[in-house]
């Protein structure tokens, strides 16, 4: 177990001095109590051990309602005033951890770029890669120019292009309506030129 060495390590190197030990401590019940996700107060006991803060007695909460008393240690010279130096060690611990949400599937955990919801309707093209939308198949179908549509549904949050057709020697693209959360759109397949196309995707 290279962990378990590796605090062996550290144990032994605190042991030959104890203002090492001392140093150390705080950082190992800092790290045990943040690996343990336990309540905030432990969090903070932790973070108070670590940064070198002094815990106030509960006689004078009503200006230090956390029961934190300013930081011993002192800004640098020309730094930004501020009521209290706050380390980004205590950031961290006492921030609100922040949740991803994809923005095509609203699933939790992860964005666009990974989503497996998207992979799954089709490649999701961008900027460097947009020249593949020339490479979709050629459909053994006739349209017209009335067949073209003139802009894509408001609803849409993409589309899913399926093939191509020839309307008087120009590219239209057949494509499906892809709505919020990744559903198809209950219509019938819809026809875009290509210029439509790039304009309302930017290119990607």
């Amino acid at each position: 177990n290279i962990l378990l060495d590796k605090f062996k390590q550290l144990a032994s190197t605190a042991s030959r001095s104890n203002e090492t030990y001392q140093k150390l401590l705080p950082v190992v019940n800092y790290m045990i109590a943040n690996i343990q996700n336990v309540g905030e107060e432990e969090l903070k006991g932790a973070a108070v051990s670590y940064l070198d803060l002094t815990v106030a007695d509960g006689k004078n909460n009503i200006n230090n309602p956390q029961g934190i008393l300013p930081s011993t240690r002192k800004r640098g010279e020309g730094g930004t005033c501020m009521k209290r130096k706050i380390s980004g060690v205590e950031a961290v611990v006492t921030a609100k951890r922040h949740i991803s949400t994809c923005d095509l599937c609203k699933g939790i955990g992860h964005n666009k770029a990974n989503c497996a919801a998207a992979k799954q309707i089709g490649k999701r093209l961008v900027k460097s890669t947009w020249g593949l939308i020339e490479t979709v198949s050629v459909l053994d179908e006739t349209k017209s120019t009335a067949d073209v549509d003139p802009c894509v549904a408001k609803d849409a949050i993409g589309i899913q292009v399926v093939g191509k057709v020839f309307v008087l020697n120009s590219v239209v693209y057949k494509a499906n309506i892809i709505l919020r959360g990744l559903a198809m759109k209950d219509c019938q397949p819809m026809y875009f030129d290509h210029n439509t196309v790039a304009l309302w995707a930017r290119e990607g």
